[in-house]
């Protein structure tokens, strides 16, 4: 066992000039009491195969080994080439380090060939020790003087999720920010799990896809099981050994790739939990039971030179993923995916196929147990590997430099925009985090419209004025500044945010005599309070009457007509308030829209700008009709895909992410889900897709204000009847009837 967590020191650039990035191991010194020259050699052979720069060496004062263990390590940097640094544990030990004991091993070392050196000078480290801070102006000065790369005396350490958020950069950016250029250690651990009640420690991060993640943005043991290293488990009076039989060296396989990549940018439930929780009240954190964040699932990642698909054999069950949860850009770099464990136990085996030939093959034996040492949960992870046979080559068609952003995410507020901008390459580390970067996108057309944040947070500044230049500005940012003097009081100023785009509604009418407007402002826009205002016909649109015209464009008329084409300037905009472009499929296997024949993308483009020429109007798009939903579609047949789609949670999220990604691209106003028709099973599913619509689009934009939805019914009472009318009308806007 080598317990470290893999540490980058990110913007490590300028002075120098050859170190402009490096990576490394944080090593627990307190693991090694009986280790000889032999085995620190091993671990440091295994650390530079996997293109680690050096370990951190993590000491804790009072440990009756440290003088011992540190000399045996730099013996055997010295011999294996390989370099250490100190990492000062503050936190560990009998007591804090002493100013002069530190200063003492600084001399002894900081000079030695084994030592990691900045611009000179040895690069120390601390972990904890906020209450010494005032030490390390005396202990770098004078024949001390190093390169301080302080520990954290905020959570710099939090490399994973808190609680059920995913993990942010937000940490990092702070950081990057407030050093305004100077080297920053960015940290990134695999897993969190401690189990150690005799040094108060008993809980467990949510890390599953963390390894991945991590890297992405850009502890624990990633080396051998070693029985010499179990000697915590007896000093932490662990209720089991949770390491033992549990290796990690998975992790380590794929590291000279992510670190290459980094440094260069270019690259050829039936247990008790034992008391574990997941977060700690000890880090002033809310805790969580583990059953509710850790879910059993099978994780993978595969590192390929190009596509290839994951078959998996468990419980009698063989699971094939086509669709990766993530890919890397250009097919070549580390795929991603999971599948759910479920209540099977085992073996299993995974079988890597590239066009029908399996390239890897791999069988755990050890596969997954249903035994509990102790009666108690292991939520230490299992992590194995396998290899090709084969030697192969590739190259990554971009470095990191080439690359933007393609898709991210972030929470609250921020979801929506961080999601819009992160996709067109624009995704600042302190809002967003991105998750996947690639070739740049082609960028809806400029608008032109400057967006503002609400109240002024500036928060948002960036964000808001990128997403509402590209057609996509979410109405929760702001308030919209119609505020007539005698007959509103105003209480709050901010930057203006351009109201929502007027629709037709008719004559508006005041009830309460000379409102300054504010009736034929509010109406418009689609709130028309009862009894105070009234629209249209007379009718109070207060109580949600609203004249709604809606009309249906084939795109298909664009080039499938010959001479009789009818372009998008064809449609008489003046007279609807709502155009829906037809049709959108979907892919039966990803769930992805996609246009249907003879549809040119570039119309839904032309489309859409007329919303500048008249204000008021709508574009929608239409998803399904007739032939796709029955079959005739492709030479495949696509009867079943609207069935499967909406017959499990995960398919119709799947959809939904891929849908709004779509309506984001070509700035569109809503959809309507034109399904011709579902059977009686498909009822209860019919709603629920529908159902997790609203909720998603209300996530992103609040209701009434964001993106709509219709769906299209049958004239036929007996179709009519197998529909679930009451669930699904209270998540549309209103209902086509055809």
């Amino acid at each position: 066992m080598l317990l470290f967590a893999a540490t980058l020191l990110v913007l490590w650039l300028g002075a120098g000039g050859v170190q402009g990035k490096a990576v490394f191991a944080h090593f627990m010194l307190g693991n090694t009491a009986s280790f000889d020259a032999a085995r620190w050699t091993f671990q440091m052979n295994l650390a530079r195969d996997a293109h680690i720069d050096a370990f951190a060496l993590n000491i804790a004062y009072g440990w009756e080994d440290n003088e011992k263990q540190i000399g045996n390590a730099f013996s055997a940097a010295a011999s294996a080439g390989f370099k250490l640094f100190f990492s000062f544990d503050y936190a560990g030990g009998t007591e804090p380090w002493p100013l002069e004991t530190v200063r003492t091993l600084i001399r002894t070392y900081g000079k030695h060939a084994g030592y990691y050196q900045h611009n000179g000078l040895p690069l120390v480290s601390t972990f904890e020790g906020p209450g010494q801070a005032n030490d390390w102006h005396i202990i770098n000065s004078g024949d001390t003087s190093c390169f301080f790369i302080p520990g954290r005396a905020t959570p710099s350490f939090l490399t994973g999720p808190t609680g059920k958020l995913n993990s942010t950069t937000y940490v990092d950016a702070s950081y990057k920010l407030a050093l305004g250029g100077k080297p920053y250690m960015m940290p990134v651990s695999p897993w969190f799990f401690t189990n150690m009640p005799g040094f108060d420690k008993n809980w467990l991060w949510n890390s599953g896809d963390l390894w991945y993640q991590r890297w992405q943005q850009i502890s624990h043991y990633i080396g051998p099981l070693d029985d010499t290293q179990y000697e915590a488990f007896d000093r932490g009076k662990s209720p089991y050994n949770y390491v033992r039989s549990m290796p990690h060296d998975g992790w380590r396989v794929h590291l000279p790739f992510y670190i290459d990549l980094y440094r260069t940018g270019d690259r050829n439930g039936a247990c008790a939990d034992g008391e574990t929780t997941c977060n700690t009240a000890g880090q002033l954190q809310y805790e969580y039971s583990p059953l509710d964040l850790m879910p059993d699932r099978l994780y993978f990642s595969a590192l390929l030179t190009s596509y290839a698909e994951l078959r998996v054999t468990f419980g009698g069950t063989t699971h094939v993923i086509k669709d990766w949860d993530a890919t890397p850009d250009g097919g070549v770099g580390v795929y991603h995916a999971s599948i759910p464990i479920s209540s099977t136990f085992g073996p299993w085996d995974a079988v890597v196929v590239r066009n029908g030939v399996a390239i890897i093959n791999y069988n755990v034996g050890q596969g997954v147990s249903a035994s509990c040492p102790g009666g108690i949960t292991n939520w230490n992870p299992l992590v194995t590997y396998a290899r090709s046979s084969v030697a192969v080559s590739a190259q990554t068609p971009r470095t990191i430099a080439q690359q933007e952003c393609i898709e991210g995410w972030g929470p609250d507020n921020f979801g929506a925009l961080c999601s819009f901008t992160c996709s067109y390459g624009y995704c600042p580390s302190g809002a967003c985090v991105c998750t996947n970067k690639g070739q740049a996108r082609t960028k809806p057309k400029s608008t032109g419209v400057a967006g503002y944040p609400a109240n002024g947070d500036s928060n948002y500044g960036g964000l808001c004025s990128f997403a509402c230049n590209f057609g996509f500005c979410p109405p929760w940012t702001c308030h919209y500044g119609f505020c007539p003097m005698h007959s509103c009081k105003c209480t709050s100023q901010g930057p203006l945010k351009l109201p929502p785009a007027e629709m037709n509604v008719g004559k508006v009418t005041s009830n309460f005599g000379n409102d300054n407007g504010l009736c034929s402002f509010a109406c418009k826009r689609g709130f028309c309070p009862s009894p105070e205002c009234t629209s249209g016909n007379g009718a109070a649109s207060g109580s949600e009457s609203v004249d709604v015209v809606v009309a249906y464009f084939l795109a298909r008329h664009m080039s499938s007509r010959g001479c009789d084409q009818r372009p998008a300037s064809f449609v008489p905009t003046d007279s609807v308030t709502h155009i829906n472009v037809a049709f959108l499929w979907i892919n039966p296997d990803s769930f992805a829209v996609y246009p249907s024949r003879a549809f040119d993308v570039n119309m839904l483009q032309e489309m859409t700008s007329r919303k500048r020429q008249s204000p008021g109007l709508r574009v929608w798009i239409s998803v399904g009709g007739w032939d796709f939903s029955n079959g005739r579609g492709s030479s495949t047949g696509t009867q079943d895909v609207f069935g499967n789609m909406a017959g499990s949670a995960a398919n119709r999220a799947k959809f939904i992410s891929n849908l709004a990604l779509f309506m984001r691209q070509y700035a569109l106003d809503g959809v309507d889900i034109d399904w011709e028709w579902p059977g009686a099973e498909d009822a209860a599913n019919y709603a629920l897709l529908l159902q997790d619509m609203r909720l998603y689009f209300d996530a992103s934009q609040p209701a009434g204000t964001g993106w709509g939805i219709s769906f299209t019914a049958p004239v036929d009472a007996a179709a009519l009847a197998r529909y679930d009318r009451t669930t699904m009308i209270a998540s549309a806007n209103w209902v086509n009837l055809l």
